[in-house]
């Protein structure tokens, strides 16, 4: 008798979270998808939202839609390799670092990853 309480409860369980939506293990964004995202931004002419494939945490600087244009210019175009991009782009090379910031869904198990560092002929300009 206790056991078909216990399946009724995870029944009713899995219909709720069915019914809300709720994405039990999250999609995650992949380093590649973030990169994809980025340039589609930047190639549209969305400066002002290029920050947001950025771990913000780290600067206000990238905020300012003039910062990106200061360095880039469309089209914009990369190279992708693991978790690293690489742009010829405005005479200079740029190098993407990306890692894994964030996580989502119930568990915590998908990876969200966001641009952490850009370095320009080798030289550090966003971290």
């Amino acid at each position: 008798m206790k056991g078909k309480y216990i399946l009724a409860g995870l029944a009713l369980a899995i219909l709720t979270i069915a019914l809300a939506g709720c994405d039990i293990f999250g999609a995650g964004v992949s380093a590649s998808e973030r990169m994809d995202e980025f340039a589609s931004d930047m190639n549209d002419g969305h400066w002002s939202s290029l920050w947001e494939h950025t771990d913000g945490s780290m600067t206000n600087q990238v905020k300012d839609s003039s910062w990106w244009q200061t360095y880039f210019t469309t089209p914009f175009d990369y190279d992708m390799s693991g978790d690293s991009a690489t742009s010829s782009n405005n005479g200079s090379t740029y190098k993407f670092t990306l890692e894994a910031t964030e996580t989502e869904g119930m568990f915590g198990t998908a990876k969200i990853y966001k641009i952490t560092k850009i370095t320009q002929d080798g030289t550090t300009i966003f971290h």
